[in-house]
């Protein structure tokens, strides 16, 4: 059981979830701006600003493809089975 815990946290950071790219394209946008501010108040204004993006858009966008590994009803490897034969049917 305690996988499916560290399933549902490392799923929103992954590549497919939403953390590591959305992070990484604020920092593309708006890294250069927030630059000369301490680290604190950077931080801050990030947090800020994706936080309500990441809760209301891309954690249930990337988390409904990911649901049924999630919650333990199938493998990562049958998930991308089915997922392949859905493209080619």
């Amino acid at each position: 059981m305690q996988f499916w815990r560290f399933a549902r946290a490392a799923a929103p950071w992954s590549i497919l979830g939403a953390f590591f790219p959305v992070s990484l394209v604020f920092q593309a946008l708006f890294g250069e701006v927030l630059a000369p501010l301490p680290l604190l108040p950077r931080v801050l204004i990030a947090t800020l600003m994706l936080t309500p993006v990441m809760v209301f858009v891309f954690i249930p966008f990337s988390m409904r493809p990911l649901g049924p590994w999630l919650r333990g009803e199938v493998t990562v490897l049958a998930l991308f089975r089915r997922r392949l034969h859905q493209r080619r049917a």
